[in-house]
């Protein structure tokens, strides 16, 4: 993709369509497939184009990091059941937040940690038939959520208390998968983490209860009964840590960064990308910020605001400056959050055009 847009100004994030449009096909079949619904995380693409897209290949809702994109979503007429995948306290201006989502979208699921949470809901009145309670269950990560039996308590609770808000379910997160070779026993936590708290619950065997699990490395191995909902986001476009994991070959990461080599050295190159693009999100078993994608020997060891500086494999020879390389970013979701617009390419026809950031910045 490095002359796909010879007349962009770098760096710039540029999207291959043609994988987008693979991704989104092959998580959706896979989902079908194993007969468990698919919500897409839309925090990772901010963008109402790209949700329409994952609707239409089949996706059941959408899942949302922010009350404000929920609005932004229903803003741009996308219009369709939605989960707030973060505990929210509705204060008043969040209430609003809340209050105008509801107005506009066939239903809206908020996570529930807490007795406070929950009590927030009530508050702001919230008590119609579009909302529905998620129970978050933490299966590993030590994040937001509760243990299954306090997760099972609470939804009891809110079953007796707050007789007007429906318990729809029990969702968690197997962010734990973050690390290679722990996909598979992260997934079987959350499976066995949500099996608990219904079972504790006593909701086996409820036919609507939405029983979600959610991560892309997790996404498929752990689609499996009693889960019956999946919520990844990374998968649309992939990143370098998907790579790392085994979730996808660099093939699959349909979004780079387009940068412009400034600095040539006898070891090393500078880049006009720094952490203002590429972000200085890099796990501590990967030794890159990113990954120069034709020369993948070489490491991006130092990210500056607008500066990223390579050193080169041993025996090789820095590219000259001016020279344009592509970079495939480590997680792909911040980075597109630092962009007003994706830069799209369709490799069939040549032909490149754009999809705003619509919900950049939607971060209430």
């Amino acid at each position: 993709m490095v002359g796909a847009s010879a007349l962009e100004a770098t760096p710039f994030l540029i999207v291959d369509t043609t994988v987008m449009a693979r991704n989104i096909t092959l998580m959706q079949s896979e989902c079908d497939e194993r007969g468990v619904k698919l919500r897409p995380h839309v925090k990772t693409h901010k963008s109402t184009h790209i949700a329409r897209l994952q609707l239409a290949a089949g996706a059941t809702g959408l899942t949302c990091a922010t009350l404000s994109e929920a609005v932004g979503l229903a803003s741009a007429g996308v219009v369709t059941d939605l989960l707030v995948a973060i505990p929210v306290y509705l204060d008043e201006p969040k209430a609003a937040l809340a209050r105008e989502a509801l107005s506009a979208h066939t239903r809206l699921l908020l996570a529930v940690d807490s007795v406070e949470i929950l009590s927030s809901i009530a508050a702001a009145g919230l008590t119609t038939p579009g909302v529905g309670l998620m129970i978050e269950v933490d299966s590993g990560l030590g994040r937001t959520g509760l243990t299954p039996e306090a997760a099972a308590a609470l939804a009891l609770s809110a079953q007796v208390q707050q007789g007007a808000l429906e318990v729809a379910g029990f969702f968690t997160h197997g962010g734990h998968a973050y690390s290679p070779g722990a996909s598979a026993a992260a997934a079987n936590d959350e499976i066995q983490s949500l099996a608990r708290a219904v079972e504790l619950a006593g909701l086996t065997g409820r036919a609507d209860l939405i029983v979600s699990a959610g991560s892309t490395p997790t996404a498929l191995l752990s689609a499996s009964a009693p889960v019956n909902e999946e919520r990844p986001g990374t998968y649309v476009f992939g990143d370098m840590q998907q790579v790392g994991l085994g979730q996808t070959d660099i093939g699959g990461v349909g979004a780079v960064v387009i940068a412009t080599v400034i600095h040539s050295a006898e070891d090393r190159y500078v880049l006009d990308a720094g952490a203002k693009i590429l972000t200085k999100d890099r796990p501590d078993w990967m030794n890159s910020y990113g990954q120069v994608i034709h020369r993948p020997r070489d490491q991006i060891v130092r990210v500056y605001d607008n500066h990223g500086v390579v050193r080169c494999a041993p025996g090789d020879a820095s590219p000259k400056v001016g020279e344009r390389v592509p970079i495939a970013p480590n997680h792909i979701c911040p980075v597109v959050n630092l962009v007003d617009e994706l830069v799209t390419h369709d490799p069939a026809t040549g032909t490149t055009g754009r999809i705003p950031v619509d919900l950049r910045g939607h971060l209430s």
